[in-house]
């Protein structure tokens, strides 16, 4: 592992600790062990040997866009129709590579989305149609489903 790798993953650490504690305190279940890994970003050890995948994915405009709707049209966050297509645009390409990569190494995976330009505001209309029936992402090839 390069420097610029070894950084890179510790800058990840660093962001997966508050969703750990986030998910502890909702769950009430800790994960014992977490290490690093590429695909997924990180496999926890739960409970009685199970491994979980957990994968970081930052939810954001190009920054290029984003500096122009700002200066050109006063735009600060993204329209809740964009920020919703660029969510399941990046789950979508995130089971994709769950299914060809690792799906084998773990059975299940976390998508821990990092929403970096907007806020949850702005999707607050998607969340509320997705607590509905609690599934965000359903798949029936290889029944794999996001739940909330």
């Amino acid at each position: 592992m390069n420097d610029k790798e070894f950084v890179k993953k510790e800058v990840e650490r660093m962001e997966l600790a508050p969703f750990l504690d986030a998910y502890r305190h909702i769950t009430g279940k800790n994960f014992e062990f977490c290490w690093g890994s590429e695909n997924p970003d990180f496999i926890c050890k739960q409970g009685a040997g199970e491994k979980i995948g957990i994968g970081l994915t930052r939810v954001m405009r190009d920054p290029r866009e984003q500096f122009l709707e700002r200066i050109l049209f006063r735009k600060e966050e993204p329209d809740s129709y964009e920020f919703s297509e660029t969510i399941f645009y990046l789950i979508e390409k995130k089971e994709q590579a769950r299914k060809e990569r690792y799906v084998n190494l773990v059975e299940d995976t976390i998508l821990v989305l990092q929403i970096m330009d907007g806020s949850l505001y702005t999707i607050a209309p998607m969340i509320e149609g997705i607590k509905k029936n609690n599934t965000f992402f359903s798949s029936s090839e290889n029944e794999s489903q996001v739940t909330l």
